[in-house]
């Protein structure tokens, strides 16, 4: 077939997501995939990511002369996969040597129609990212204004996701400088949803099964809403604020349903501040995302078009 370059716009677009998410549909269509090919612009992350999750392709380096033939690339009856960077010319110049297709994504709201001109006829067609759910009326639009000269065609959407944008308990206690006080074993699992054990109205274990995959932020002296929060099956941790341990029962109660209990020093306000802003360093490295990020291109993207469009030559 062909060697399908994706590409976006500006950083954190996901191309990653989409790339895996793309890999793991033509796998299950029994769709020969060659090899995933990296460049210089591509981070060791990024390189150990598809080598652990696609094991089916060779990882190859395009600038690796003793490893890749450009010429067997164009014969070979496979898609190959390279992901693109910010560098346009670059992209440019890698997607005339491979004959490759490109594919753009791109995030709602941001303006793509130079970057179409910019790779002319190698763009074989877009997807729209981060698709917000009340703005579907807007999409022609939005759509139209950036496609006035081009006939890129357009695969579809793939909207706001909560499970995309994820973290880990682990990644959470990382990043925002936490300490485990038990059940760091159990610290894989993504948080979906965070709610605040406060002022909890309704009946505690209520309140906190509303939500799935659910993390709660309480201050660590409010032991009875704690142990309300852990009798639900939705909450997965504990995210005790105010610097303040559990107390020895909460910990003991916690480690018999095996969910985390993490301690930081912010005061509840604070700490939900930084929470809201954490979501940028969301990666794509996760079993249950390539999962999630699969069905949504299956669903929501015409992969069918794509296919019958990789098979046909670039057009010059």
């Amino acid at each position: 077939m062909t060697t399908l370059m994706i590409i976006s716009k500006t950083k954190n677009t996901g191309k990653t997501a989409i790339a895996s998410g793309l890999l793991r549909n033509f796998i299950d269509k029994k769709i020969d995939i060659g090899k995933i090919i990296t460049t210089k612009q591509s981070s060791s992350s990024d390189i150990d990511f598809y080598r652990n999750f696609f094991p089916e392709a060779e990882n190859i380096h395009l600038n690796d002369s003793s490893k890749i033939n450009i010429e067997s690339l164009l014969k070979n009856q496979t898609i190959n996969i390279i992901e693109g960077s910010e560098d346009h010319e670059k992209n440019l110049k890698d997607a005339q040597a491979l004959d490759a297709s490109i594919l753009l994504v791109v995030k709602y709201g941001e303006n793509f129609q130079k970057i179409l001109d910019h790779y002319g006829s190698r763009i074989n067609g877009f997807v729209i990212n981060f698709m917000p759910k009340y703005r579907t009326k807007e999409l022609q639009d939005y759509i139209d204004k950036n496609t006035k000269n081009s006939q890129a065609e357009f695969f579809g959407i793939i909207p706001d996701d909560r499970k995309l944008l994820s973290l880990t308990i682990e990644q959470l206690a990382s990043i925002l400088n936490g300490e485990f006080i038990c059940g760091e074993e159990y610290s894989s699992k993504l948080i979906e949803n965070y709610l605040i054990g406060g002022l909890v109205l309704d009946w505690g274990p209520f309140y906190f099964s509303s939500k799935k995959n659910n993390a709660v932020i309480v201050r660590g002296d409010r032991p009875d809403v704690q142990l309300s929060a852990l009798q639900t099956n939705e909450t997965q941790a504990l995210l005790l604020t105010k610097g303040v341990a559990p107390v020895e029962y909460i910990s003991y109660e916690a480690e018999k349903v095996n969910k985390p209990i993490i301690l930081f020093d912010d005061n509840t306000h604070e700490f939900t501040e930084k929470v809201e802003k954490i979501q940028l360093k969301s990666s794509i490295n996760h079993p249950e995302k390539i999962d999630r990020i699969s069905d949504l291109i299956s669903d929501k993207l015409d992969l069918n078009l794509l296919i019958e469009k990789l098979k046909l030559p670039v057009t010059r």
